[in-house]
């Protein structure tokens, strides 16, 4: 992503994932794949060329060519930015996409354009994760302990939830990519569902295991429910959220007792209380937030 987009054409094309993925491993001087061909703009490809040469001849015309700059760059800007970027900012990182086509680091100073730009830092919150990301972000923020061999059936369970988000990897069919526009994922099955999976694995317990335990991630200090949810929030989000929520993340935990005595986190109670306080802040709009 940070390299030349010329070299990149080209080690992607020739991954033997992309080769499988495009059938271009089906394809053969009789029955030649297409993927690359279909529209070429306005390029004749002499006949009885050297092996390869063809598909290089095509990468060297799209590597150069403005409405390829401003396809790739529209896309990026909508992944960082905002499902509808600003026009001056894809603009802006197509024209230094253009200036730098023989750069080694071409793509890295189009990126660089676009996250120092003013638009990138008034964006927060106009993106939201994907299912994916709001899992693998919920599990890393609760300290997982556990891998996912494929046949293990806490790994059945996890893949299997996941899939159902409608954002499981490598699922998608079209080689266009997973949407990125936040209608597409705020809806109730994709929410519902990645909510499940962030309960599952927060709450599930099989013979003592945990595969997170958010009672054991906590610091032996902090044990108010004012604490809590304070070290959560910080833990999760990084940042600090309205007061609103805030209360009533704390008024939860607390269960109308005062919010400034210390907790027994020994007790099962307390614990369960603790996991559904955690899972509340995974699943709050600020944690879908990106």
């Amino acid at each position: 992503m940070l390299g030349n987009f010329r070299e990149f054409l080209e080690s992607m094309t020739a991954s033997p994932a992309m080769l499988f993925y495009l059938d271009n491993v089906f394809s053969s001087a009789d029955g030649p794949n297409e993927i690359f061909a279909r529209e070429v703009l306005g390029l004749q490809i002499r006949a009885g060329q050297g092996d390869l040469q063809d598909v290089r001849d095509v990468f060297d015309l799209l590597a150069v060519h403005p409405g390829v700059a401003r396809f790739v760059y529209a896309k990026l800007c909508r992944r960082l930015v905002a499902d509808d970027p600003p026009e001056a900012l894809v603009e802006e990182a197509t024209a230094v996409f253009l200036d730098n086509v023989d750069e080694p680091d071409q793509l890295r100073r189009v990126v660089r354009t676009i996250l120092l730009s003013d638009a990138f830092v008034s964006s927060w919150g106009d993106k939201v994760k994907r299912p994916f990301e709001l899992v693998v972000s919920a599990v890393r923020a609760m300290g997982p302990s556990f891998s996912l061999p494929i046949e293990e059936g806490f790994s059945r369970w996890f893949f299997y939830l996941l899939y159902f988000t409608g954002n499981l990897p490598y699922t998608w069919t079209p080689p266009t990519g997973f949407p990125d526009r936040k209608e597409i994922w705020l809806t109730t099955n994709a929410l519902v569902t990645s909510w499940r999976l962030i309960n599952f694995v927060a709450g599930l317990e099989l013979d003592g295991w945990r595969p997170c335990d958010p009672a054991a991630s906590t610091p032996d200090e902090v044990r108010t429910a004012t604490g809590l949810a304070d070290y959560w929030i910080d833990r999760a989000l990084l940042r600090n959220i309205d007061e609103q929520p805030r209360q009533e993340i704390i008024g939860f935990m607390a269960q109308g007792t005062n919010p400034d005595r210390d907790l027994n986190l020994d007790t099962w109670q307390n614990c369960e209380r603790l996991r559904s306080m955690v899972g509340l802040i995974l699943m709050s709009p600020e944690f879908h937030w990106r």
